[in-house]
């Protein structure tokens, strides 16, 4: 019995550094989301560098919410040019900027949730990174 009560102490003893791990790597890469959003994150995805489970799902959805509002800044950039004649240009350049501001405060509640240790994810983004377990 001593040993099994040994060996569950010991277990959990590893549970905590790995958890303590994660936690290093989760804040390492949230870091790097908001200093270098649109590319320092490609980068990390690419290497190909081990990050336990759940640190990969964040960083996963982080590509996906950044991949697909830059498809959207485009697409609304792109007739922009030739709506600045009229007022439908500030209103599409309004619409952005809106959308940029919103953007932003979604990272921001997505950020402290996972800091707290919820499993959230963008409901609206296309997954063109998945997690890889």
């Amino acid at each position: 019995m001593r040993k099994i009560k040994k060996n569950s102490s010991e277990l959990k003893e590893n549970s905590i550094i790995i958890e303590e791990d994660e936690s290093k790597y989760l804040k390492q890469i949230l870091l790097l989301g908001w200093l270098i959003p649109f590319f320092g994150l490609y980068v990390v995805y690419f290497m190909g560098i081990k990050l336990p489970k759940r640190t990969r799902m964040v960083m996963c959805e982080l590509l996906n919410k950044n991949f697909t509002m830059t498809l959207f800044y485009i697409a609304i950039l792109t007739p922009l040019r030739s709506f600045s004649a009229t007022g439908l240009g500030e209103k599409l350049l309004g619409f952005l900027v809106f959308m940029f501001i919103a953007s932003v405060i979604f990272q921001i509640r997505k950020t402290m949730a996972w800091l707290k240790g919820e499993n959230v994810r963008y409901k609206y983004t296309f997954k063109f990174f998945k997690e890889e377990y």
